[in-house]
């Protein structure tokens, strides 16, 4: 895996409706330190109202 924590272009994505973009009230990522041993990917959740 290419687990580098330096390295800005490790991205992922949510995709939404521009209805919902609308009602985006917040985005969180996975913090880097808990995720990394389990992928090199962070969990990314989105709220909306």
């Amino acid at each position: 895996m290419y687990r580098k924590k330096n390295k800005a272009y490790h991205i992922d994505y949510c995709f939404a409706s521009e209805d919902f973009m609308t009602r985006l009230k917040a985005v969180e990522a996975g913090p880097y330190e808990e995720w990394s041993e389990l992928s090199d990917h962070s969990p990314i959740s989105a709220a909306f109202e």
